[in-house]
């Protein structure tokens, strides 16, 4: 390093009392001698990083000037911040940051000037590693690669599974993710607990990519965070740990959670996609909405759980099945097909509850609903008032549906332009038969219930408005409607 000798006299007596009579000479601005011309070389010259655990970064500041005009400051985003601290020692700075104790990450800007040229640094920490509230029942270490949007878009579900043979040892699911401080689509990765082996742990979700509104993933402080759900009111949190963070592609599960950190001597296992069958031979999706996973499609099978046939008509009669909108040239995998209230109901409700076949052993059921349309309260204890809930009651046509046309309420109405899809839902207009004629029209969409027979309509054309939908009890047991099925999982954790 060359190190002028030009400051010898009145340049010295200068500094010195600027350095005895400030605290933060980072102000501190001298002129260069006659003739020269401040040369300064940062190396690195990027911004710092450090992990939760914290840790040191030195910066090494290479000039033609001497090395007691290095100076520094560290601005922080609020004043009552002092979680690092920069040092100099002859022409290096040593940048330390304590360990963050918090979940969310935090940055700061590292100001260091050599004589009068200066550089700002961005300081970013992530927030301190999650910690489960649970024991995962494995015995190895575990190494999955995250499948991509296309392979789930190939596949045409939502969850994809890894098995250890006949161990679940987890899901990922490409899910819509909706708290206080994300809204958006996300690839999220879930360990199983030791419950009854199926059943996912939804309070530790580990994001691995966010997708945007493009169908893109991109870096975001939401990689390598976590979302977690309580089974309780179907609501979730998220916990932002990362700071700006590239796409996870790979992780490593063990008995103590889930981290994209390496771990040797790890055994891979492939993600596949999860569907069910019915008794007909139909194969239908799975999508996770809040913490309850669902069909993806309508029910459309022709046969009950102890394999007694149902009838398939275009003309509407009791006890049967009817085609969407009486029209026998839709696609049932798309719009499935109606059944009427007064055929499932006593015995014949888990007769169709037992209509799927779960390769993972998992029960299924008829969604619970009902609810007081008239006071237009939505409620919060049925499978159908927790999904409006948890997706946005305003927002039932843009994201449930999937470019079908749904009639409008009375009061509001669906903008097709707005049409997204983005749970996953797929929930198209099928229409609803009262007694023999249609209650409403091929434009609506209704769904059956286990509560008393009941069904009631997604999207209502008598007068009442768009943000009320899904909670009407339509209590006529000669309706017929489509049928969605839930999940049963049992989530005590142990």
């Amino acid at each position: 390093m060359n190190i002028q000798k030009i400051f010898e006299g009145s340049l010295f007596l200068v500094l010195t009392l600027f350095m005895n009579g400030c605290t933060d000479d980072y102000s501190i601005d001298i002129a260069p001698g006659p003739g020269v011309t401040p040369q300064v070389t940062f190396t690195p010259e990027n911004g710092i990083t450090f992990t939760g655990d914290g840790g040191s970064s030195t910066i090494e500041v290479i000039s033609n000037m001497p090395d007691s005009t290095i100076s520094t400051a560290v601005d922080y985003s609020t004043a009552s911040e002092s979680w690092c601290i920069a040092k100099i020692n002859s022409n290096k700075v040593t940048i330390t940051a304590e360990k963050n104790t918090s979940y969310s990450p935090r940055t700061a800007t590292l100001k260091i000037k050599a004589f009068n040229i200066s550089k700002a640094f961005t300081i970013e920490q992530d927030g301190k590693n999650y910690e489960t509230d649970v024991t995962y029942p494995y015995n190895k270490v575990y190494k999955v690669n995250i499948p991509t949007v296309a392979d789930f878009d190939k596949a045409n579900t939502k969850i994809f599974s890894v098995m250890d043979g006949s161990q679940k040892i987890a899901e990922i699911c490409l899910e819509y993710l909706n708290s206080t401080n994300i809204s958006s689509r996300a690839i999220v990765v879930y360990g199983v607990a030791k419950r009854d082996g199926n059943s996912a742990d939804y309070k530790n979700g580990y994001i691995t990519q966010y997708i945007d509104d493009s169908n893109n993933v991109k870096e975001s402080n939401a990689n390598g965070s976590i979302i977690s759900f309580n089974y309780e009111t179907n609501e979730c949190s998220y916990i932002p740990i990362k700071r700006n963070y590239p796409a996870i592609k790979t992780v490593y599960l063990s008995s103590t959670g889930i981290t994209s950190k390496e771990i040797a001597n790890a055994t891979e296992l492939t993600a596949n996609p999860y569907y069910v069958t019915d008794k007909s031979g139909n194969q239908y999706p799975i999508i996770k909405i809040g913490c309850e996973v669902w069909l993806g499609s309508n029910l459309h099978t022709l046969k009950m759980g102890d394999g007694t046939d149902i009838t398939l008509t275009a003309t509407p009669t009791a006890d049967c099945a009817i085609y969407p909108r009486q029209n026998a040239s839709l696609d049932p995998a798309v719009f499935g097909y109606l059944y009427y209230a007064s055929f499932i109901t006593g015995s014949n409700i888990a007769l169709m509850e037992t209509s799927i076949i779960d390769s993972h052993d998992c029960a299924w059921r008829i969604s619970t609903g009902g609810g007081s349309n008239a006071s237009g309260i939505m409620g919060t204890t049925t499978d159908w008032q927790r999904l409006f809930k948890y997706v946005g009651k305003d927002q039932l046509g843009t994201i449930l549906s999937e470019g079908y046309t749904w009639a409008n309420g009375g009061a509001g109405g669906i903008d097709l332009s707005t049409i997204t899809n983005i749970t996953g839902m797929s929930i198209p207009a099928a229409g609803e038969i009262y007694g023999t004629s249609f209650a409403w029209g091929a434009e609506t969409q209704a769904f059956f219930f286990y509560q008393g027979g009941y069904g009631y309509s997604l999207c209502e054309v008598d007068g009442k408005a768009i943000d009320q939908v899904g909670v009407r009890v339509w209590p006529h047991s000669k309706d017929a409607c489509s049928i969605r099925l839930v999940r049963v999982d049992n989530h005590n954790l142990e």
